[in-house]
């Protein structure tokens, strides 16, 4: 029954843990370069690749360990990658011809904060260009409780102010450690001093 060994069996895994690795880096890049639908079908289709290979490689294990010869592991191999494959071709084609317009406007983009800075009849064409009193912005201040919000207020050159109310509570002292200016239980702490 054992054509190969279990060792050999194994590293059929290794493929399928570097490409489900590779897949999650580029899902993330792509995230925000693709529209929802494009971006749905190639995250299908990678998934449906990354099953696929690892069906194969437990059915390998399997017949290797003398445990079974489940051959509907092995007949799925194909006919599920290339549904993965058809898929991810898709949602890459999808995004050529579909291409994301403008820049993200969500956190970590300090773009919410500086459209309350200046202003909401301040033209977003100007903060995106970045054609605004950059001086002002030296002398904000911007107060949150995620790392988002300190991300955003650094891309943006503004100080930040952590306060320790958001999910993780006190426990999220050390992300704010190093780059907050100013680290405080809650808002309530704010004076007209800072």
């Amino acid at each position: 029954m054992n054509d190969f060994s279990i060792s050999m069996a194994l590293v059929d895994y290794i493929p399928v843990i570097c490409f489900a690795i590779a897949s999650v880096i580029l899902l993330r890049d792509l995230y925000r370069k693709m529209s929802k639908g494009a971006f749905a079908l190639f995250s299908a289709g990678v998934i449906d690749v990354t099953l696929a290979g690892a069906l194969k490689a437990t059915w390998k294990l399997l017949y290797a360990a003398g445990v079974c010869n489940f051959e509907a592991l092995d007949h799925m191999f194909f006919p599920v990658q290339s549904i993965g494959f058809l898929l991810a071709g898709i949602g890459i084609l999808a995004m050529l011809v579909h291409k994301q317009t403008g820049a993200s406007l969500t956190k970590p983009s300090p773009w919410m904060f500086q459209k309350a800075l200046f202003g909401s009849d301040f033209p977003n064409a100007r903060i995106l260009s970045e054609d605004y009193d950059k001086e002002r912005i030296q002398t904000t201040l911007i107060v949150g409780d995620a790392g988002a919000d300190m991300a955003a207020a650094i891309a943006m050159g503004a100080d930040f102010c952590a306060v320790l109310t958001g999910a993780h509570g006190q426990n999220g002292r050390p992300l704010f450690e190093k780059d907050a200016r100013f680290i405080l239980d809650d808002v309530s702490f704010i004076t007209k001093d800072m």
